[in-house]
């Protein structure tokens, strides 16, 4: 067996190209069981064009308005 040794002297990356718009939504749900039902409905209707999908449980919202942030869905 005979090792061999190189040196890498050029990287190329292929990006996707930065999109034209952006949409944001920002929703307030009864349940985890409704978030889930609300992505998997997401995923049908966006396919590929869902980018990205998050989740803030009822504690997260209270830590994040207790040091400043307001909330979008206002008191519930």
């Amino acid at each position: 067996m005979h090792a061999a040794a190189g040196v890498v002297t050029a990287v190329s990356i292929e990006c996707a190209p930065r999109p034209s718009s952006v949409q944001v939504v920002f929703l307030g749900l009864e349940s985890y069981a409704a978030v889930t039902q609300v992505l998997s409905k997401a995923r049908k209707m966006l396919g590929e064009i869902l980018s990205a999908f998050e989740f803030l449980d009822a504690e997260c919202m209270r830590l994040s308005t207790r040091f400043g942030s307001v909330n979008p869905l206002g008191e519930w």
